[in-house]
């Protein structure tokens, strides 16, 4: 029997233990590296705009809208007797047209139909149709209104309406967005699984990479942006709003393009999780020069004037028909009926 010296034995054992070891390490430096650059890339929550409060409610409304309840509330007795009155459930609003909506437990009717919903939409730049004339010259590209007809990931563009606070121990009337009437803040995930970033293996890399992500840190990176609610005139013109037409569905409504709020990286990011390869904007409306409604709507010989709505699918509320310029608030639970 023969044995090997002790120092030949534990340059082995070294040996085998380095090569172990990095043979267990290499397939794991993507993940590091990964994780490293996360840490290092990190979205933290936007802050509080100052002054300002976030309307919303944190439970939903629609929690038990499955309950049997609601299923004998509205039927009737069989004797012939009336129903029970309709009922709010919840109510929702969506302060960019398509996007994730905003659930409120009140809000206020105005002339427009609910308060602070559909006054903004993002459009992209098309080819205009053969013979399109405006202002008397031949025009080749419009700005068309995007749904989640055409972009579905819409639905994941979340959206928070911050408004003005007296109350804020922060409030000051000069605060940024005090003075805009509030603000809206955008946030949407820039990379997700099966983001449109190429194909063959670049594709599925960025698939692998986004999975990962999810796998990894249990959540999707966010990016965000503020776009004022009502900027002042000064503002308006020292960001360089335009007044441009903007097509939705068969009326063409002159409106802000507010685009330049958007950050440069923040717009091209957002196209690219939505798919959109054309130019992008978003559009406020323009309080001045309302879309008229004429479908399941009163006539100006009846009421005294024509309702008007942003941009909403031509659609308003009978309350607002009763009188030009009031208000009436609407709350969830409350006897009313929405056209």
């Amino acid at each position: 029997m023969s044995f090997l010296p002790m120092d030949r034995l534990l340059m082995r054992n070294v040996s085998w233990t380095t090569s172990s070891f990095f043979q267990l390490c290499v397939p794991l430096l993507p993940i590091a590296a990964f994780l490293a650059w996360r840490l290092l890339t990190r979205t933290r929550e936007p802050a509080a705009p100052s002054g300002c409060r976030k309307l919303g409610i944190s439970a939903s409304n629609l929690h038990d809208q499955y309950d049997n309840q609601y299923s004998h509330e509205a039927s009737s007795n069989g004797n012939g007797a009336k129903s029970a009155p309709t009922r709010v459930k919840a109510l929702f609003i969506y302060p960019i047209k398509s996007c994730y909506p905003v659930e409120l437990q009140q809000c206020e009717v105005v002339r427009t139909g609910l308060a602070q919903d559909r006054d903004f939409s993002f459009a992209e730049l098309v080819d205009a149709p053969a013979g399109t004339v405006e202002d008397g010259s031949q025009k080749t590209k419009q700005w068309r209104f995007i749904t989640q007809r055409e972009y579905p990931r819409l639905t994941q563009v979340k959206t928070e309406v911050w408004v003005p606070d007296p109350e804020s121990s922060s409030y000051s009337a000069e605060a940024e967005f005090v003075r805009t009437g509030g603000c809206i803040i955008v946030s949407f995930p820039y990379s997700s699984p099966g983001s449109s970033h190429g194909t063959g293996a670049s594709g599925a890399g960025a698939m692998f990479l986004g999975y990962m992500k999810k796998i990894l840190l249990g959540a999707e990176m966010n990016l965000s942006f503020r776009i004022p609610f009502d900027p002042p005139v000064e503002q308006a013109k020292a960001r360089r709003y335009t007044t441009e037409r903007m097509t939705i569905w068969k009326e063409s409504p002159e409106a802000l393009n507010i685009g330049a709020e958007i950050p440069e990286e923040a717009l091209l990011q957002l196209k690219t999780f939505l798919g959109v390869r054309r130019p992008l904007t978003l559009f406020r409306t323009d309080v001045e020069k309302m879309r008229e409604v004429f479908r399941c709507a009163p006539k100006t010989e009846e009421v005294g004037y024509q309702p008007v709505v942003g941009f909403a699918d031509a659609v308003s509320t009978p309350d607002t028909w009763r009188d030009k310029h009031g208000r009436q608030r609407l709350t969830s639970g409350s006897i009313r009926s929405i056209c």
